[in-house]
């Protein structure tokens, strides 16, 4: 019984001792699941910001915003290609800008 009692007694001395660093512990857990918390609660704000709520509007009118022509240099590849297929699809007047002629009469 008196082993019993001696490592009870000595596990609460300790556990006295340690009781700071448990509470420095408890803080640092604490503010790493604070702000993991906020991180994916901003990640999660910018993807309905940047995915949904655009697409609950309407299209904006480019024409109103920046007149009726646009210049695309690059446009016979990748993404230039793309941009001036959706500008056209919004209605724009496109000047093509690309190094090779071929390519450039292909794609106008």
């Amino acid at each position: 019984m008196a082993a019993v009692d001696s490592f009870y007694l000595l596990y609460r001395e300790i556990a006295r001792s340690c009781n700071c660093y448990m509470e420095a512990l408890a803080l640092v857990g604490a503010w790493y699941t604070a702000r993991k918390s906020i991180t994916v609660i901003c990640d999660f704000y910018s993807l309905i910001r940047l995915h949904f709520i655009p697409r609950l509007g309407s299209r904006a009118d480019l024409i109103k915003q920046y007149g009726r022509w646009a210049v695309v240099s690059g446009a016979t590849d990748g993404i230039g290609k793309a941009y001036a297929e959706e500008l056209a699809s919004r209605g724009l007047n496109i000047i093509l800008i690309s190094r090779n002629e071929e390519k450039l009469q292909v794609v106008a």
